[in-house]
């Protein structure tokens, strides 16, 4: 065997030893366990099923990792948490629910590291959550590492929801006086929000919500956004670092908009008054004042302003 490649496949395999040599010290260190062999199939079965009322329950503070969440309304009047994964769980791998005062919590006892070098499909754990529709208090799920899935329509108080890697998505109506959404690596992509106040921002990722309603700012550091304006509450930001910002706005609605872009263009429907030469500073004025104010910010993107019925 030729030399150079004998040395290359010594340098991939020491680096390959190395890493799982951190990995193994890593989670001795924290008292975690490594399943090395799981032969289990992908197929989910059911791993814990629990419910509880929500009698004097103004907060549902629901967190995971490792796995899918699915959110749901339910007709019952207790909530429910079902928790499946391909192979068998044990016990301290599944989660607890617990009361404190006004607070229902669920968690994992203990976030567990499984090493599965035969079947990566050992990760695929789901977590389906199930809320009566009559609860409209607080709402707040926080996921490590995987997918959040908001499958019904909600009409809450305040909703928060919070996503280290995974995508966030909705087809659905969220209705809250407050919505806050971050996501550290992912897409969102919502339906209709509709919310006093809004927050919502992605370090890596793209940003599509349609129609919003409400007033705040969105954010993305490193992805497009991409959102329909159906109502606009006092101010409106939109900024990305690298990303076009696309809005839809209704023909019929007053407002007054600022737009900046420092590597980029500003296309608009509506007439546009440009501050200089290069079309990528501009403000639109619709309607009589006084205006809703929308501020559209890209350090490298373009923003496209379109006009809607």
């Amino acid at each position: 065997m030729n030399k150079s490649l004998i040395k290359l496949l010594i340098g991939i395999w020491a680096v390959i030893a190395l890493f799982l040599t951190c990995i193994l010290i890593y989670q001795i260190s924290s008292g975690n366990k490594i399943n090395i062999m799981n032969f289990s199939g992908g197929v989910l079965k059911l791993q814990k099923e629990e419910s509880s009322t929500l009698n004097n329950v103004t907060k549902l503070d629901l967190n995971f990792s490792s796995g899918d969440v699915i959110v749901k309304t339910t007709k019952e009047e207790q909530i429910r948490v079902v928790q499946k994964a391909p192979g068998k769980l044990k016990d301290n791998q599944k989660f607890v629910m617990t009361k404190e005062g006004d607070t229902l919590k669920v968690k994992e006892e203990n976030k567990i590291f499984s090493l599965n070098i035969f079947n990566w499909a050992s990760f695929n754990q789901v977590y389906e959550v199930y809320i009566p529709e009559n609860y409209d208090k607080d709402v707040y799920i926080n996921n490590s590492s995987g997918n959040m899935n908001i499958d019904s329509i909600f009409n809450l108080n305040n909703m928060e929801l919070s996503e280290s890697s995974g995508n966030i998505t909705s087809d659905y109506s969220i209705k809250s006086k407050n919505f806050l959404l971050k996501s550290s690596s992912g897409n969102v992509k919502l339906g209709e929000v509709f919310s006093d106040t809004f927050n919502l921002s992605t370090s890596s990722g793209n940003i599509n919500v349609k129609p919003l309603s409400g007033g705040g700012s969105i954010f993305a550091s490193s992805g497009n956004i991409e959102v329909g304006l159906s109502q606009i509450g006092d101010k409106v930001d939109l900024s990305a670092n690298s990303g076009n910002i696309i809005i839809d706005i209704p023909s019929k609605l007053g407002f007054k908009l600022d737009g900046n872009s420092s590597s980029g263009n500003i296309n608009s429907d509506f007439d546009i008054s440009y501050k200089n030469n290069n079309r990528n500073n501009g403000t639109i004025k619709v309607g009589d004042g006084p205006y809703k104010e929308i501020t559209a910010r890209t350090s490298s993107g373009n923003i496209n302003i379109s006009k809607v019925d």
